[in-house]
């Protein structure tokens, strides 16, 4: 599926989520990508291709698929494909499969591996594959918007990014552009979600236990997604 650039209006409506807005784009690209796969390109026949190649989806992608995916059918459809090129594989990859069997033992050293090669996938899961192409686009729409006065008072009510995505940042091309912007706003998210945990620790001391528990209440959760994120998976390259 194509790359699409972020419109403005999307960008912002990302800040004010609660979250990274990086992982929150990627989850609306995650919706719109079921969606679009099981009404429109279910019958496309290069895209069955990808997904017979990369034998289904990676297992986050599988369970967004099954409770989010409207279309009953368009999952059957893909399933029934995959089901039968795995069958069509095993049965390559048997005893039974006369020559191409000894093929394939001799090229990988064993009935196992035979039938693991033939079982394999030869390509990555197709919506991570889009994911991974679309967060670069995401990133740079981020780090332009924070060169403008609107983007960075867009901006404000935000999170940050999580590690990843604030790495990822980091190494874009464009990082000059908003750059120091978001460096200085992340830090400032960090020192204050510090001070957030520091006063939840004393307060959980029994000396304190008397104290009412504030904002700081959950800073112990915030905490932990700004540090692995919202999502399985930061679809960002190492």
């Amino acid at each position: 599926m194509l790359v699409k650039a972020v419109p403005l209006s999307d960008l912002h409506a990302a800040y004010r989520q609660g979250r990274c807005p990086i992982c929150a784009l990627n989850e609306r690209d995650e919706r719109r990508y079921i969606d679009i796969a099981l009404y429109d390109q279910v019958t496309n026949v290069t895209w069955r291709a990808q997904i017979r190649d990369a034998r289904g989806f990676c297992a986050p992608h599988t369970t967004r698929i099954l409770d989010e995916g409207r279309s009953a059918l368009g999952i059957a459809l893909i399933a029934d494909d995959l089901i039968k090129t795995l069958r069509e594989k095993l049965q390559f990859g048997s005893p039974e499969g006369g020559r191409a069997w000894s093929r394939l033992r001799g090229a990988f050293g064993g009935a196992g591996r035979a039938l693991a090669a033939a079982l394999r996938g030869t390509q990555p899961c197709p919506l991570c594959a889009h994911l991974l192409q679309q967060t670069p686009v995401h990133l740079r729409s981020l780090l332009q918007d924070l060169a403008t006065k609107v983007g960075q008072t867009a901006y404000a009510p935000s999170p940050g990014l999580c590690v990843a995505h604030l790495v990822g940042a980091l190494e874009i091309d464009e990082f000059e552009a908003g750059g120091a912007f978001l460096t200085q706003r992340q830090q400032h998210v960090w020192q204050a979600l510090e001070a957030e945990l520091q006063e939840f620790i004393r307060k959980s001391d029994y000396q304190y236990a008397g104290e009412p528990i504030g904002d700081e209440r959950d800073a112990w959760r915030r905490a932990f997604r700004l540090l692995a994120g919202w999502q399985s998976g930061q679809h960002l390259r190492r």
